[in-house]
């Protein structure tokens, strides 16, 4: 998976170290986990690598690993909660993060066959707040509601927002800005269709091969 400004790729054995680094006691832990906890390498695998988990590591065109991005199964297959953190403070306004959270949420949509993502945000994260606020002006995404008191973090309580949005959001948005980027043209599905129903037309002479072709 590749955005504009970073590409996603699969987790190696060693990038759980790097993202238990990332998770762990700072100020990027604080805002991708609303608290401050020691976690292990081992913990993290567990968690990121389990049966209803996904996860991706972000890179930089260059290569460079700069935070992860992952996705887990909600309530029923086809529900997912989004969630991710840039752990490079020099990249936090970059927008890397958003990048990396649209790929994803294509590849879940238009790969994926996805009904509904979620994703949640502290009140205490003023980058996070912001982009949901802008894509809450531009309809980009529907309230769902708030979470009281639903994090911990620097002695005291704070709430957290949800948003959501469905398929057929995501692609009356797409048919807005243009073409989807499919794995495969078009045009090499429409030449695959064509020769299947020119081998029907010539070898299917019955009722079974007008309906294959219908």
């Amino acid at each position: 998976m590749q955005g504009m400004f970073v590409k996603l790729a699969a987790v190696d054995e060693g990038d759980y170290e790097l993202m238990a680094r990332w998770l762990g006691p700072s100020v990027g832990g604080a805002l991708g986990m609303g608290t401050q906890s020691f976690i292990s390498a081992e913990t993290v695998k567990e968690y990121f690598g389990g049966r209803t988990g996904n996860c991706a590591i972000i890179k930089t065109r260059e290569g460079e690993k700069i935070g992860f991005i992952s996705w887990h199964t909600q309530r029923y297959e086809g529900s997912y909660e989004i969630g991710g953190i840039v752990g490079e403070p020099k990249l936090w306004d970059s927008g890397c993060g958003a990048d990396a959270a649209l790929a994803v949420i294509h590849h879940l949509f238009h790969d994926r066959n996805a009904h509904r993502l979620q994703f949640t945000t502290g009140l205490y994260n003023k980058r996070a707040v912001g982009m949901v606020i802008k894509l809450l002006e531009e309809r980009e995404v529907v309230l769902e509601g708030v979470l009281r008191d639903h994090c911990f973090l620097d002695g005291e309580y704070h709430d957290a927002i949800v948003v959501s949005i469905l398929r057929d959001e995501w692609y009356a948005k797409m048919d807005e800005v243009g073409d989807l980027a499919n794995t495969i043209p078009e045009a090499e599905k429409e030449e695959a269709r064509l020769a299947f129903r020119r081998y029907v037309e010539e070898h299917w002479k019955d009722d079974i091969g007008r309906t294959l072709i219908s």
